[in-house]
């Protein structure tokens, strides 16, 4: 962590030449002017206010003020200078709050977010937070107007955007604003909402989302041992055109260049998408602002594939080069490609080869690369990209449907319609649509044969080819936070090897990640509590689960905290974090904490304190409480024939809760009714059927485990495990029905099975 000496308040300052490299290809000698203009009048006013220059970064700067009101009255001053002529189009946006600095550079949440605020102005505003606004509202000589709430990407929570008013900098009203925003209110997204670039990150979001949590693993050492010693980044091609549709053309030349290089082997490869969610999540975030030296010092990128995309009459201009991030030097710059508008798929595909060509000089002159040829058709790209960036899932899948029409061959779109599938638990369908992807898609290179593979393994619950299909994938790509997230999850709960997922948590430093916006990070701190706890680091666990509650995580972490605090004997710990996190009126789930600390208590052989908490569980119970909270209860309680009443209540509402009817045949056999309950268990055995990964098995181990006949349980333990079932954090070993059998060799053979 930062030392607090290095850690101040501060008002940060964004100013940005708006336009300027269209400027300069335009008008180099006015490129030029302005830029003096706009490097004299910082030079000049910024000290005058107290302000501080950090950086000039080519057409923008970084400054840093004592006070807010200093800031905002150096921004006025130089935006006078601005609107004379010749005028200099500056965009200039504030924020307070803490910064850190490092050597001669600031970073941090603040700093990120006044860059954010500047990039969504328009030339000749000064947009500024909520915060700086009630900095600045005692000042009588300054007038701020509101402009309304901006969803900036990457940040969790709106921020309201205030304007300088009073002056002549304009101020633009909310639907002028661009940038780094979201268009639509944050929320619940599609379940697969990052990645979609690439195939690879594809993957690991279907698994994200699947059977509770879900994804990826590498071996333990496999990251620090396989990695290759370089890797190349590819940034998204920008548009210098007038027309934003273009955007997709600069966003399909970077996809078909990664797809190259990947396919290739040629390097690991390092996406604008990788680079910006980790740097959206970090503390010490901008690096000097300078991309090349994020690039260089925190993902050891030694080759860098950028470019633009310029108007030529009625077609396009694609510019590539290639560059070293440390000496930020030109090593290669490739001869322009001229595209149509109307299909500029041959021009991507003529640029893609010629990048291709000066890495295969430049890695090995010998090596025959053997370069994929099929480019999807355009429009049917277009397609694809709606899809990602659909608000629901009918309109994500018609806009896969035309893609598939408009390019039957196009190997994304189909792979993205079979997850579509997967994530709504439409298992069947995407089987048959796996089916049919191998019969149309005859010609697929290695990559996409090992992604089919992958969802083949994914389909029928066999773990350990999961496990080596993605382990092969993702090595190309490790740098994404969701995908290291990913491999955590699957490291747990698909071969429960938790030191597995320890080695690719340590991977990225935890200090970097900013827990208050980013629900992800977030997610990670609840996974480090799954391994502390699988470890036995029991105070670990309590810490990181208070860590994650001050950031909001409370459901996350409640069982998990529940566990730690019951395995330390804290009990008057376990009320006041129900105390602490709880409402009163929250009935029931002051009754499943008390429940689930009662089965933790069994776990761990603390039967006085098990039976205390199911008396408090009791206590706080009513009429109100849903059936099957009350009948586990009663089932712990030793109220055998209440708790088939309330069981068989769930059951004849949800006849697919196969838990409930685990439990009521556990009841009926409890309560010596030997013929019902085996009718039941009959039942429950009759409900097999495609895609269940060992549930009703695992189910029906709880129930021979509840009634003392150990052989059975271990039967159909195995079965549910061979069959994928997951290893989440309430079962086998962490289940309490299953305390007995801890200790049997069986048992063991059972959580190692896919090591």
């Amino acid at each position: 962590m930062e030392d607090k000496k290095n850690r101040k308040l501060r008002a940060v300052l964004f100013a940005d030449i708006d336009g300027y490299t269209a400027m300069m290809q335009k008008d180099e000698e006015k490129g030029r002017r302005s830029a003096k203009i706009f490097r004299d009048t910082l030079s000049v006013s910024v000290p005058s206010f107290g302000g501080e220059i950090i950086h000039f970064l080519g057409d923008g700067c970084i400054c840093i003020f004592e006070s807010s009101a200093d800031a905002v009255r150096c921004a006025g001053d130089v935006q006078k200078v601005f609107r004379r002529d010749p005028l200099v189009p500056v965009r200039i946006g504030i924020h307070s709050g803490d910064v850190f600095f490092e050597e001669e550079s600031v970073y941090g949440d603040t700093v990120n977010l006044a860059s954010r605020i500047e990039s969504c102005g328009i030339p000749g505003s000064i947009l500024f937070s909520e915060r700086v606004a009630r900095d600045v509202s005692n000042q009588n000589d300054i007038q701020t107007s509101s402009i309304g709430q901006v969803h900036f990407k990457n940040v969790v929570e709106p921020i309201n955007i205030y304007a300088l008013a009073g002056t002549k900098a304009l101020v633009p009203n909310l639907e002028q604003l661009s940038g780094k925003i979201n268009h639509r209110e944050p929320g619940v997204k599609n379940r697969s909402w990052v990645g979609w670039a690439s195939t690879l990150a594809l993957i690991v979001i279907l698994l994200l989302i699947f059977r509770e949590e879900v994804l990826d693993l590498f071996g333990p050492n496999s990251i620090g041992e396989q990695l290759s010693s370089s890797s190349i980044a590819v940034l998204d091609f920008k548009n210098n055109t007038s027309d934003a549709s273009v955007d997709f053309v600069g966003k399909m030349v970077a996809d078909r260049l990664i797809h190259s290089i990947t396919l290739n082997e040629i390097a690991t490869v390092v996406s604008e998408e990788s680079v910006e969610e980790y740097t959206n999540v970090m503390v010490a975030s901008t690096f000097n602002r300078d991309p090349m030296d994020m690039l260089a010092r925190k993902f050891g990128v030694s080759r860098v594939i950028q470019g633009n995309i310029y108007p030529s009459g009625d077609d396009i201009l694609l510019e590539a080069t290639i560059s070293d991030p440390k000496t930020k030097k030109v090593i290669t710059g490739l001869p322009p490609v001229k595209c149509s508008l109307d299909d500029p798929s041959p021009g991507v595909e003529e640029l893609r080869q010629l990048v291709m060509g000066a890495l295969a000089i430049e890695d090995d002159r010998d090596r025959n690369l053997l370069l994929e040829s099929n480019i999807p058709k355009f429009a049917a790209y277009r397609e694809l990209a709606l899809a990602k960036e659909a608000e629901d899932k009918d309109r994500e899948i018609e806009h896969l449907n035309m893609a598939i029409e408009l390019d039957p061959n196009y190997f994304e779109a189909h792979m993205l319609r079979l997850s579509h599938y997967y994530n709504i638990d439409e298992f069947a369908h995407a089987d048959s649509l796996l089916t049919d992807i191998k019969g149309r898609l005859k010609e697929v290179d290695h990559r996409q044969r090992n992604l089919l593979n992958f969802y083949d393994a994914l389909l029928t619950g066999r773990n350990n080819l999961i496990f080596k299909h993605l382990n092969d994938e993702l090595l190309l790509a490790p740098f994404d936070l969701i995908t290291n997230t990913s491999v955590i999850v699957l490291g747990l709960q698909f071969i429960n090897d938790p030191d597995t997922s320890l080695a690719i948590y340590q991977y990225i430093d935890e200090d970097d990640l900013d827990y208050g916006n980013c629900a992800r990070c977030r997610t990670r701190l609840y996974l480090k509590m799954q391994i502390d706890l699988e470890h036995q680091n029991n105070t670990g666990a309590r810490e990181v689960g208070e860590n994650l509650i001050r950031h909001g995580g409370w459901d996350f972490a409640k069982w998990l905290m529940i566990r730690a605090l019951v395995r330390l004997k804290e009990w008057d710990a376990i009320e006041g974090l129900l105390d602490d996190n709880l409402a009163v009126n929250q009935t029931d789930q002051w009754v499943e904490c008390y429940l689930r600390a009662a089965e933790e208590c069994l776990l761990t052989g603390e039967h006085e304190e098990s039976s205390s908490f199911l008396k408090k569980a009791e206590k706080m119970a009513g009429d109100h409480t849903e059936p099957m909270l009350r009948g586990r209860l009663a089932l712990l309680s030793s109220r055998f024939e209440d708790a088939v009443r309330y069981f068989q209540q769930v059951v004849t509402a949800e006849p697919q809760n196969y838990s409930a009817q685990a439990l009521l045949a556990t009841s009926l056999k409890l309560i010596g009714s030997e013929d019902a309950a085996e009718t039941q268990v009959t039942r429950l055995d009759s409900m097999r059927e495609a895609f269940q990964f060992g549930e009703i098995d695992y189910q029906l181990a709880r129930v021979y485990a509840l009634t003392g006949d150990a052989v059975k349980a271990l039967d159909h333990l195995r079965k549910a495990v061979s069959q994928g079932n997951l290893y989440l954090f309430h079962s086998y070993a962490n289940d309490f029905v299953f305390r007995e059998l801890l200790d049997e060799k069986e048992f063991q053979e059972v959580l190692t099975y896919w090591q």
